[in-house]
């Protein structure tokens, strides 16, 4: 029943099978928005080209974050922790203390906070979209254990359980990894005002938008989120409607604080 009510494009709710929330229905909008103002299965270019965009610009960020992690674990003096008191306040002997909270230094703190709640419900959508016991899709690269396509169900492959908790541990410690790496250029752009701190949170910003827009053209239609698991397609338009725009807002609004114009 609810693969015959995802080919019926004549509505929102029957591109979306079963009974969607509200959130659900608001982030499927997109889909229409992109495809000429139709839930119908035939997509257009910019639908088609945007999901890979979207799914290859999370996997830049999961390596970006891996391999700064690591530079940073070989260098003499570990920047991810130099400045963590999150404070330019400095004591009489110049170290840096968090003794007093400003404003802007609230703002920062607020922002690694969202930061946070973004990257967790990166992680559980992925875990139920890919863990889900729905049956195995052709043509959605679900044999390929390391992608970070939601919508790819590893049920019915050769998979392991112990690869698919690996599957899982690895994209946690990416996300883990992403998430250090954000704090850490959060801190260097409110202390010392790095540009080129706040320059890699602004394509961070750009890469989660697009991870975003790539995951919730995928919610409906057979062979879509809410068909692998509900609770994914949940977390997937949760982060669309609201966590991946109030993270980019308050993001942009901290780039531009700690770089204003001249």
């Amino acid at each position: 029943m609810a693969l015959k009510r995802s080919t019926d494009p004549v509505s929102l709710r029957g591109w979306l099978p079963g009974d969607p929330s509200w959130v659900e229905l608001q982030a499927a909008r997109a889909y229409s928005t992109l495809n000429g103002c139709s839930f119908d299965l035939e997509e257009t270019y910019p639908i088609t080209a945007l999901r890979p965009l979207g799914w290859g610009a999370r996997l830049g960020m999961y390596a970006f974050g891996v391999v700064f992690c690591l530079l940073c674990l070989f260098q003499e003096q570990n920047p991810m922790w130099f400045y963590a008191p999150f404070s330019r306040e400095r004591n009489r002997y110049g170290h840096l203390t968090g003794e007093i909270i400003d404003l802007f230094q609230a703002w920062g703190w607020i922002v690694v906070s969202i930061w946070g709640l973004n990257l967790l419900l990166c992680v559980l959508t992925y875990a139920f979209g890919r863990m889900s016991k729905s049956a195995l899709v052709d043509g959605c690269f679900a044999t390929l254990p390391f992608v970070a396509c939601t919508r790819a169900s590893l049920h019915g492959t050769a998979c392991s359980p112990l690869l698919y908790l690996l599957v899982l541990l690895v994209h946690i410690g990416c996300a883990g990894a992403l998430g250090l790496t954000i704090f850490t250029l959060v801190l260097n752009a409110y202390v010392v005002r790095n540009q080129m701190a706040s320059l890699l949170l602004g394509l961070i910003v750009l890469c989660d938008v697009l991870a975003t827009v790539a995951d919730a053209l995928s919610l409906g239609g057979p062979y879509g989120i809410r068909v692998r698991s509900k609770w994914a397609s949940w977390f997937a338009a949760v982060r669309a409607v609201a966590v991946t725009p109030l993270t980019a807002l308050l993001t942009i609004c901290f780039i531009i604080l700690v770089n204003p114009p001249q």
